[in-house]
């Protein structure tokens, strides 16, 4: 049986939310998405400045995507493994140095660019993105895991703009390369708030290992299907992600009201969402906000007026941020020593949907303009709403299943 299902009923109490390991993961997340956010915010134009083309800088993000998608088997495989401290130290360090080299190599030229931004900066992305999530969840206590990762949430995302704004303003004064040093310098203060992490805590004590399996059978393939299914919504998430401020400038609508007032509502739904999935299953939030950004989208696609369009793209923002619910949901439903191998999975099915996403949404809009392609790529997150309540569990339990014969 599953972890949820023989774990005790014990009365949930105030330190099984707010407790040493999750004001230190919180720490250490936010110290881990400064770096990040720094980093993003002047590595393109540092590279364009340095001469590199257009074509190349898009090319190696094409690439990342490749190696993310490559690595994600070994990275499941590193956060489930028993040295979880280490394994965290080590990609964030890891990371580290690939950042440095792409303020270095990676100005020098299209192909220096191409090797470090598209491979090394790719490999480190993609293992910190699987390890870290991870990692943080296996320090949660499932029962209010929404509630803690809506804590950690908040907190983490509250110095994102700030630290933009200052990675793009020691780049203008300093360069990439001092940018980069102080990026680097806020994952050294994350690897320090790491150190004292306790994975014996007993809210939150990982079962005994299981035994140590190749890192190509780290995938949990039997949750493919669960994960491709509420990955479908994908599509109408890279229409409104690339194409709506696009949308807004072609119709004249003033839009940087429009994204304060999102981003205002959007904090405060996703701390609500979040913690609500400690209250209903997380599948009916994923549901829910599927909607809101099928309807979204159908509503900007014939929006021609600054209230219609501010409706479409509240619905938009707040359907927009189901990642972090599919996060929850997995990890509130699998034994904890595989958080790391059904994230990498989450991830990989993602990505085997981005690949062609892009692409595929451009060729819609392309072919039937702005109004009819909404309405048609809309119907990527209400298909996904529709299969995911209607077999969305027994999805799951399908995985279930498989796991405990795997046992």
């Amino acid at each position: 049986m599953t972890e949820t299902a023989t774990a005790p009923k014990e009365k949930i109490r105030f330190k099984d939310i707010i407790n040493r390991n999750l004001v230190l993961v919180i720490l250490v997340q936010i110290f881990n998405n400064m770096s990040v956010s720094m980093m993003s915010a002047f590595m393109n134009m540092g590279a364009s400045a340095a001469g590199v083309s257009t074509a190349a800088i898009g090319t190696a993000a094409s690439i990342g995507t490749l190696v993310a998608m490559l690595s994600r088997m070994p990275a499941g495989a590193l956060a489930d493994s028993s040295r979880k401290k280490m394994v965290v130290i080590g990609v964030l360090a890891f990371r580290s140095i690939c950042f440095l080299t792409v303020a270095t190599m990676g100005m020098t030229g299209n192909a220096g660019f191409l090797v470090s931004r598209g491979v090394f900066y790719g490999l480190g992305w993609s293992m910190a993105g699987v390890v870290m999530p991870a990692v943080v969840g296996m320090m949660m206590d499932k029962r209010v895991l929404g509630t803690s990762w809506a804590i950690l949430t908040f907190f983490q995302n509250l110095p994102k703009e700030m630290v933009k704004a200052l990675g793009t303003s020691l780049y203008q004064s300093q360069g990439p390369v001092v940018a980069t040093l102080v990026a680097c310098s806020f994952a050294v203060v994350a690897i320090l708030f790491a150190l004292g992490l306790n994975f014996n805590d007993p809210r939150v004590k990982l079962p005994a290992p299981k035994k140590k399996q190749g890192v190509l059978k780290s995938m949990k393939w039997q949750y493919i299907p669960v994960c491709l299914v509420m990955s479908l919504a994908v599509f109408s998430w890279t229409l409104s992600n690339t194409y709506n401020n696009v949308l807004a400038q072609d119709r004249g609508i003033e839009i940087s009201s429009i994204l304060v007032v999102t981003g205002l509502i959007n904090s405060v739904a996703g701390f609500i969402l979040s913690a609500l999935c400690d209250i209903i299953h997380p599948k009916y939030v994923l549901v829910f906000l599927y909607v809101c950004l099928g309807v979204g989208l159908i509503i900007l696609g014939g929006a021609f007026t600054y209230p219609v369009f501010m409706a479409g793209m509240i619905l938009c923002t707040l359907g927009a941020t189901y990642s972090s619910i599919i996060t929850i949901f997995l990890f509130k439903s699998v034994d904890k020593s595989d958080l790391g191998s059904v994230q990498a999975t989450s991830f990989f099915a993602t990505d085997i949907l981005s690949t062609f996403a892009g692409a595929l949404v451009g060729a819609v809009l392309t072919a039937v303009g702005y109004q009819t392609g909404y309405r048609i790529l809309s119907c990527s997150a209400l298909i996904g709403a529709v299969v995911l309540l209607l077999f969305g569990t027994k999805l799951m339990n399908i995985g279930h299943h498989k796991t405990e014969e795997e046992a």
